[in-house]
């Protein structure tokens, strides 16, 4: 005891302090540490589940950042697909009307070419008679008096004959 009095530390309030340090430990821990622990442990336990769950919700909006951006590049490529579609086939239909607009105008040059040669034929053919109405009165009228039936029969014969053979397309050459 002495060693205690050198210090000035009286035993028996030391053993008193002592005991009601421990028997102040028992009633915390009995009734207000469990609580508190518990209550901790709830608390961290929803900690970590909310970290969880934040955790998971960040991998859910990468998942979804990467399926945006997955769609967006495929929405591109279609994109770019039907505009590579729509030119092809503006440029198909453009060379159809193109094409169809020639052939309109073949068949409208040929009908052309055709009424033009006709209405040369026509004319040439009218010329012809008109020529040869000409030829017979002039040649009646000059040879009115000495030419018989027999000789205006030649005549006419062999005109007919030469008219008959002139072509029209071998005169335009």
């Amino acid at each position: 005891m002495n060693f205690f009095n050198q210090f000035g530390i009286n035993i028996q309030y030391l053993i008193f302090y002592t005991l009601d340090f421990f028997i102040i430990l028992y009633i915390l821990q009995k009734f207000l540490f469990k609580k508190i622990f518990r209550i901790l442990d709830e608390r961290e336990k929803k900690i970590v589940e909310s970290l969880e769950y934040a955790e998971a919700i960040k991998k859910k909006k990468e998942e979804m950042d990467e399926r945006y951006k997955e769609a967006m590049h495929k929405t591109q490529r279609e994109v770019q697909e039907m505009i590579r579609e729509a030119k092809i086939s503006a440029e198909k239909l453009s060379q159809d009307i193109l094409l169809n607009a020639e052939n309109e105008a073949k068949v409208f040059i040929k009908k052309a070419e055709e009424e033009v040669q006709n209405t040369h034929d026509k004319m040439y053919i009218t010329l012809k008679k008109e020529l040869l109405d000409i030829v017979l009165f002039t040649t009646k009228k000059v040879l009115r008096e000495n030419m018989t039936k027999e000789i205006e029969a030649n005549i006419t014969k062999d005109t007919i004959k030469y008219i008959k053979n002139l072509n029209p397309k071998q005169d335009e050459k």
